[in-house]
């Protein structure tokens, strides 16, 4: 099984107000077998965010396929398996720490016990 795949991966963000559309990604396709190491290298607005986000299921392709250890990026078993820091975590003003952990985490959530949870 692949760490990850891509087939066809695009992603088309729509323009705002008379911006034309932009292609962050044109079908990419990419397989990264496990243990491997890999980089993603390319100058700002090559999309390097935009596949790491896709992978991450954060935001969703216009086409094409994205498997990450063999499951949908959206998998809560999928999300439990893989860790990520972004350089700048920019969450809606409208969702708060707990409402986040329980959109990532699911329904699972609760068993951590932390402090800022202790309301589940």
């Amino acid at each position: 099984m692949s760490a990850i795949e891509a087939v066809g991966l695009s992603k088309t963000y729509s323009g705002f107000f008379g911006q034309p559309k932009q292609r962050a990604l044109d079908g990419v396709d990419l397989r990264i077998e496990r243990g491997t190491a890999f980089g993603l290298v390319g100058p700002n607005g090559a999309g390097k965010t935009t596949f790491i986000k896709t992978l991450l299921g954060i935001v969703r392709p216009t086409a094409g396929q994205i498997r990450i250890l063999g499951e949908s990026p959206e998998s809560p078993r999928a999300r439990q398996r893989v860790g990520y820091l972004p350089e700048r975590l920019e969450l809606p003003a409208y969702l708060t720490p707990q409402p986040f952990w329980h959109l990532w985490h699911g329904s699972n959530a609760c068993h951590l016990n932390l402090p800022t949870l202790s309301n589940c």
